[in-house]
C-alpha cells in the first residue's frame, strides 16, 4: 500500500498508508486538501521518498541499481558474467552475486537473457 505526504496547518508533514483509491477520494491528488486519520486537516505534498523512509531529494534516473532477484550466489559470479555476455548483454555481477543493471534497455537486454519477464511492465 502506499505511503503519502501530507502538510498540517501548523507546517508539520506526516505520512499516512492508504489504497490509492482512497487518496483519490479523500484528497483528489497531490495539492488536494483532505481529512487526515485523528481528523486533523492537511494538504497532499509530494515527498520523494517519504519522510517516513529518510526523505531526500527526489531522484532523476533509477539506473544504475543492483538487481539481486536476478542475481545468483557469490560463487557463481564468473558464469553469470560469462553467460549475459555470450548472449550479447556483457554485465558486472557485484561482489554478493548482485546484477548491476546500467539502464532501461540493459534491463531488457538482460531480461531475454536470462528468460525472465517483468509482470510490472517497467518498461
Amino acid at each position: 500500500m502506499p505511503t503519502y505526504s501530507f502538510r498540517k496547518a501548523n507546517g508539520k508533514v506526516v505520512d499516512e498508508f492508504m489504497s490509492i483509491a482512497e487518496y483519490e477520494r479523500r484528497f483528489g491528488g497531490l495539492g488536494g486538501k483532505g481529512q487526515l486519520k485523528g481528523g486533523a486537516m492537511g494538504t497532499a505534498v509530494l515527498t520523494s521518498p517519504p519522510k517516513a523512509f529518510g526523505g531526500g531529494r527526489i531522484k532523476a534516473s533509477r539506473y544504475p541499481y543492483n538487481s539481486w532477484s536476478m542475481g545468483c550466489h557469490p560463487s557463481q559470479r564468473k558464469e553469470m558474467s560469462d553467460h549475459l555476455a555470450s548472449q550479447g548483454c556483457p554485465t558486472e555481477v557485484a561482489s554478493d552475486g548482485d546484477l548491476v543493471i546500467r539502464s532501461q534497455g540493459h534491463q531488457r537486454k538482460v531480461h531475454k537473457a536470462l528468460g525472465v519477464h517483468d509482470r510490472n511492465g517497467t518498461f
